[in-house]
């Protein structure tokens, strides 16, 4: 047994696009070059799947896109050396729970762990107990309020739920050296946390979490030492393939770099239970072709140097609270429109015709205004902005 047991915790993983078809046949090469070796000499390599992997035909209605690969892709994330993998985010129900029971078959099948989901709150929640080097990692996967998450009434996802994760970790404290979270949540495109999910990370380490991987975001953001714990907002995608999506590639910012740079989080666990870590940045090929490469050069440096830049920014008084104000003002138009619907000429047609209620029938606007209402980070943004009115 080696002295130290080597972790890689990568970010946002979906199987489809150009990638599916290598995957499925165990080329993995042009999907994952020169991570291979490293994922190859790890001994855990954990990531979150975004995709379902389902031959499911009908997608579940919701706000936003439907993603979905083939379950035959299991095999070749396997086959690449990833070990387990969190189960909860905003896709994982696209097509319907079962996509989900397709996606845990598929994983098990391959040899894959899956976690983060299940058929009630308590399955969802518990957690993959991984044990190397004579320790013992406790592994959750949770995700903000959307559509995908479990309830009474259906399968689904963990949700961001402080509470009940305080009881996870009392129920295994005895049994768990290191807890390891992978948070699906935040806001898209923002290289900061909001102060509600700083402010919960922050909680989640005081809980007893060594590390908390925020996800979600599409790039990377910043990092927090805080007391003893590794705080990650944001590590950008890990596989993704907008360009290679029908539909969806013309709405990919593909002239914006940040989308195609992501970083994982390396970590070495030592016998004496002492955990440290670091980061090692990696570029999709995006536009240029598919898959994924370790960032290099002048590339690499100016990432470093933005993602330092940004931690210690997030330091300062009142930073993340001042800058989360200036930020929304930015989605004032979109959080309104989706949540009143779009356009004021609709809004004063509406009025006049005394048909607001009536357009709540159209079942794509209720799911846009309840994708804003309960999702925790849509409603901190709504909450500011209709405070900012308010006072006005």
């Amino acid at each position: 047994m080696s002295e130290t047991s080597k972790l890689i915790l990568c970010g946002d993983c979906c199987a489809d696009g150009r990638n599916e078809r290598f995957l499925r046949d165990g080329n993995l090469q042009p999907v994952f070059g020169d991570l291979l070796p490293r994922f190859q000499e790890a001994d855990l390599v954990l990531a979150n799947l975004e995709s379902p992997l389902t031959t499911h035909a009908q997608p579940h209605p919701k706000a936003g896109w439907n993603f979905k690969a083939h379950p035959d892709c299991a095999k070749g994330l396997h086959a690449a050396g990833i070990h387990a993998v969190g189960l909860a985010n905003n896709h994982i129900l696209d097509y319907g729970t079962q996509g989900l029971k397709d996606t845990q078959a598929a994983c098990k099948e391959a040899g894959i762990v899956s976690f983060g989901t299940g058929e009630d709150r308590e399955q969802a929640f518990t957690p993959l107990l991984w044990k190397t080097n004579g320790q013992t990692l406790g592994l959750l996967a949770i995700a903000e309020h959307e559509f995908s998450l479990v309830s009474k009434t259906q399968a689904g996802a963990a949700g961001l739920e402080p509470g009940r994760i305080a009881l996870v970790f009392k129920r295994y404290q005895s049994q768990v050296d290191h807890w390891i979270i992978l948070l699906h949540g935040g806001l898209e495109y923002y290289p900061y946390p909001t102060p509600k999910l700083q402010d919960t990370c922050r909680l989640l380490a005081d809980l007893g979490a060594s590390i908390v991987l925020c996800q979600h975001s599409h790039i990377a953001g910043c990092i927090e030492h805080y007391h003893d714990s590794l705080l990650v907002y944001g590590q950008g995608n890990f596989l993704t393939d907008d360009p290679g999506r029908a539909g969806i590639a013309r709405y990919t910012p593909r002239q914006n770099l940040a989308h195609y740079q992501g970083m994982l989080v390396t970590a070495e666990l030592s016998a004496d239970s002492s955990l440290t870590t670091d980061l090692l940045p990696l570029r999709q090929l995006g536009p240029e072709g598919h898959g994924v490469r370790i960032m290099q050069g002048a590339e690499k440096e100016d990432f470093l140097h933005g993602v330092q830049q940004r931690s210690q920014t997030i330091l300062k008084d009142d930073f993340v609270d001042r800058h989360f104000q200036e930020h929304v003002q930015t989605l004032r138009v979109s959080a309104f429109g989706a949540l009143f619907g779009h356009g004021l000429w609709r809004k004063r047609l509406d009025r006049r015709l005394h048909t607001e209620a009536l357009s709540l029938r159209d079942p794509e606007r209720r799911r846009s205004a309840l994708h804003q209402i309960r999702c925790e980070s849509h409603r901190e943004v709504l909450i500011s902005l209709l405070d900012d009115e308010n006072k006005g």
